[in-house]
């Protein structure tokens, strides 16, 4: 066993920022932290695990119904909580609150837990080895690929509408989780493992809230860095942040082990404007790049599957291309989730380059800085798909909690309670279009102020941006037509 405080130094990205660093977070709110009260309860080391519980108890009923109970899937705890009411929920949280549920999550409690070695306080050793995470996987690329993987595997083995296979990948994830954490330094499984991690990660820049210091030359002046490398008071950053260079909120999880650890009292929770962080931040990378555009393509995807004139689909590329079913899907997945969305991508940068008349701009650059305008669009969808279902069909919660295993119980005495769609259809619809409407929205006031940071000529960014904007609305009018498809509703 290695001690609990590592001396973690800031990681290069940081000492290379500390000289220009962060601005203190901007909005016209006050600090959530200003509130003794609050600041006091989310410093206390009962407040975390407290949140984290009843979530892990959730999971572990999860595991047991799906394991245990009948396995219909409409019907089953594990099914119908994790995938009609849990999914679409935390989604929404996403664009709110940033990766607020990643400090609820019972999947990185545990592996935290099993890694300190205790549910709360601070010990003086921990139980993992403390191993370095690879540093050629101290990126999205694993994320990216785990989450399109965990897609794959969700079709072939119907996950969510199998009890026993949403358990069995709960349990997976759960000892992933738990072996990292055993093995590796801090939160690696959150940071660098977990297959919607990046996703919370890209989704959280949209949201109106964000923790940063108040005031960046305090930090630089502190020499002792106790945020990033933890002190009597609680641990060094779990995500490997560094506070006095934050300026986006896609590693932190509001965990408050810099608001124990801080001793000059320097860190904030305050509003700002919806996209502050993407139009502000000076961190872009092709990894998130990729993933922003893959976003699109597996949403698409999802929404595509689930409507009834999918079916066949399958069979019928089967036929056509000479191979198996499963090779068939392989095919049809990958094109849809992966190729089309990065190749019709690079066609619009290509062609954005070609506007600009300025064949000295690094193709690369465009392609990394134009692909954050997809995230709302990405997350639109995302809401689209998602809100369906849990319009459809959530008023069956209640049923489902009265019986989580499906053995006849009516542990609420609601056996006579006849679930109904939470909204009209016609509702249903016109929400639906103006989630998407709003996406591209916000994709056109993300690409109007991308394109101005690359190109300040006069009316030139709006020129610039409309090959993105064109293929935004391609995306976005896609989605539509397909919501208008008659909807298959999880078995």
């Amino acid at each position: 066993m290695r001690p609990l405080t590592p001396n973690h130094p800031p990681s290069k990205q940081s000492e290379a920022n500390e000289g220009n660093p962060s601005t203190p977070i901007t909005g016209r709110g006050k600090d959530l932290l200003g509130n003794a009260i609050i600041r006091l309860t989310l410093k206390h080391p009962l407040f975390v695990p407290l949140v984290q519980l009843p979530n892990v108890l959730i999971f572990a009923l999860v595991i047991a119904t799906g394991l245990w109970g009948v396995q219909q899937g409409g019907s089953n705890f594990a099914t119908f909580v994790t995938w009609v009411i849990w999914w679409p929920l935390i989604i929404f949280t996403f664009i709110g609150v940033g990766r607020l549920w990643c400090l609820a999550c019972p999947l990185g409690a545990v592996g935290e837990w099993s890694h300190r070695g205790v549910m709360w306080g601070k010990r003086k050793t921990n139980w993992s080895l403390d191993k370095k995470w690879p540093r050629w996987l101290r990126n999205l690329w694993l994320p990216t690929v785990l989450l399109l993987a965990v897609t794959w595997v969700d079709h072939q083995f119907t996950i969510t509408s199998s009890p026993l296979h949403t358990a069995y990948f709960v349990i997976f994830v759960l000892t992933l989780s738990v072996l990292i954490g055993l093995i590796f330094e801090r939160r690696s499984f959150c940071r660098y493992v977990c297959p919607i991690g990046g996703m919370i990660g890209l989704y959280s820049m949209l949201a109106p809230v964000g923790l940063r210091t108040k005031d960046a030359a305090v930090c630089r002046d502190h020499l002792g860095k106790d945020c990033i490398r933890g002190n009597e008071s609680g641990y060094g950053c779990p995500m490997f942040e560094f506070p006095q260079t934050l300026d986006r909120n896609n590693y932190c999880n509001y965990c408050m082990e810099c608001l124990k650890t801080c001793p000059k009292n320097n860190i904030a929770i305050k509003p700002q404007h919806f996209f502050k962080d993407l139009v502000e931040t000076k961190v872009r990378r092709v990894d998130e790049a990729v993933l922003a555009v893959v976003l699109v393509g597996i949403t698409t995807f999802q929404t595509l599957v689930m409507v009834k004139p999918w079916e066949g689909t399958i069979e019928q590329a089967s036929k056509l291309l000479g191979v198996s079913n499963s090779l068939a899907f392989i095919i049809l997945y990958s094109l849809i989730s992966l190729v089309v969305p990065l190749v019709l991508y690079s066609g619009a940068v290509l062609t954005t380059k070609f506007l600009s008349r300025e064949r000295q701009a690094p193709s690369r650059n465009l392609f990394i800085v134009f692909a954050y305008v997809f995230m709302p669009v990405g997350l639109a969808m995302h809401l689209t798909h998602n809100v369906s279902h849990l319009v459809n069909e959530g008023s069956k919660v209640l049923s489902v909690v009265s019986d989580p295993f499906g053995y006849g119980w009516n542990l609420l005495g609601i056996s006579k309670y006849t679930p109904v769609p939470l909204l009209p259809g016609s509702v249903l619809t016109v929400t639906q279009i103006a989630l998407i409407v709003l996406g591209q929205a916000a994709a056109a006031y993300l690409g109007y102020k991308l394109s101005s940071q690359l190109f300040r000529e006069a009316g030139k960014a709006e020129k610039i941006i409309i090959p993105m904007l064109t293929l935004a609305a391609v995306f976005s009018l896609a989605n539509i037509w397909v919501l208008g498809l008659p909807m298959a509703h999880r078995d």
